[in-house]
């Protein structure tokens, strides 16, 4: 190792002469994101600051972690001619591709994250817009950019180390009108879909075009492919299913308690879990159950729904994060938990392959570990049973009014 820090958690971080960072948590070798990232190598210095925040530094990189959660906000890249600052906020959408590299669409443009480094994609790079909606690879493996001003659809190589997009790589530009897209998927025929402010399209021989069945001109803000291959379309008008059999009518559903639809998830049971404007759906075999306040959410405006590796529910809301076991709401918050905001951005959430969960933000990105986070222990009942006063035993009912020259008292308790 080529620099040993304790934290004032008491937690051991090394940063390791191949250029890894690692660290020892309650008797086990973890990293907080990546094993390699950033990129650490040479030379390389660590310290806490006042808030229990580490800073690493190394050859050409500084980078900063939060020990309550692994949020990110920025990146600060020396270089040679200067100081280049790399803002990863106004997260929109995230995706981890088949290379395991991470794509965050941002207000600010497009970032490429791998355990090794990372890759930053603007309109100077080809990108067709730095605003970006949503973010999607296909079956082929190409990556799909939905933007403010159309589509950019990267097919190009990857370096072999860190299977990044290779810097300078064209990206095909396929311009609309302002604000016109929104939302991508990739259908069970593999047909590329497109949700818009105004209904849905399909991407047919290069160009984008009405979709061949009816629905219905509204602005379409999510959309999910079930275990069933039916399409799920939220929209600002309600949740519409579309049959496999596109030939076959769509369903508007009822049950639902807003007409505005955020996100929606398929737990690993087969029930459908919408987030709407005034609370949280869950469908179980067609039965509708709602949530709100009421039953313990932080807020009823729900942007964005995980489920984790313990098959718990957790939601993205108005006013801070939660998760539901199927019985209770438990809620997570900045100034408790560390979090990097308490507002979410509808849809952008993903569960990696490590079973952490990603939720962006105007401010940037947190990344949850479920399997870190202790259960509350058990309260017990605290009871009072005897008192000393200077050094002898008195009953309880005679310490209601004591003298001055009486102040050497000893009480006895027991937690029941």
């Amino acid at each position: 190792a080529t620099a040993i820090m304790e934290d004032i958690n008491g937690t051991l971080w090394f940063v390791l002469h191949t250029g890894g960072l690692n660290f020892l948590y309650r008797g086990r070798f973890l990293s907080p994101l990546f094993y390699r990232w950033p990129l650490i190598s040479g030379t390389s210095t660590m310290l806490t600051d006042r808030e229990g925040n580490v800073w690493i530094g190394g050859q050409g990189l500084i980078c900063l972690y939060s020990l309550k959660t692994t949020n990110i906000t920025e990146i600060l890249a020396v270089e040679k001619k200067g100081a280049l600052r790399i803002k990863i906020t106004g997260v929109r959408d995230l995706i981890q591709d088949r290379e395991d590299v991470y794509w965050l669409g941002t207000a600010n443009g497009l970032f490429a994250l791998s355990e090794y480094r990372m890759q930053s994609f603007s309109n100077q790079d080809g990108l067709i817009s730095d605003y970006i909606y949503d973010i999607m690879e296909d079956s082929q493996g190409n990556i799909w950019v939905v933007t403010l001003k159309g589509l950019s659809v990267y097919t190009g190589g990857r370096t072999r180390s860190a299977r990044l997009p290779v810097a300078g790589s064209a990206f095909k530009n396929y311009p609309a009108p302002l604000n016109l897209y929104r939302r991508l998927i990739e259908d069970s025929n593999g047909i590329i879909l497109i949700g818009t402010s105004s209904g849905l399209m399909e991407f047919y021989q290069g160009q984008a075009r009405k979709v061949p069945f009816t629905f219905p001109d509204i602005e379409v803000t999510c959309m999910l492919n079930d275990s069933s291959s039916e399409l799920w379309v939220g929209t600002n008008d309600g949740l519409y299913r579309i049959p496999k059999d596109k030939s076959q009518p769509y369903t508007r559903l009822a049950g639902l308690p807003h007409h505005m639809i955020f996100d929606i998830a398929e737990d690993s049971t087969g029930r459908l879990w919408v987030g709407t404007g005034r609370g949280l759906v869950c469908f179980d075999k067609g039965k509708p159950t709602t949530y709100t306040t009421s039953d313990g959410l932080s807020s009823s405006q729900c942007f964005s729904i995980l489920e984790d590796h313990n098959k718990q529910i957790w939601i993205g809301t108005a006013n801070g994060l939660n998760r539901f076991d199927g019985s209770h709401f438990k809620g997570f918050t900045v100034a408790k938990d560390g979090l990097i905001s308490s507002e979410w951005n509808a849809g952008a959430a993903m569960t990696d392959r490590s079973g952490r969960l990603w939720f962006g933000s105007s401010h940037g990105v947190s990344l949850i570990h479920p399997e870190w986070i202790r259960k509350a222990k058990r309260h017990f009942p605290v009871y009072i049973t005897g008192v000393d006063v200077r050094d002898k035993e008195m009953p309880l009912s005679a310490i209601r009014k004591l003298n001055y020259n009486q102040n050497h008292l000893r009480f006895y308790f027991a937690g029941i």
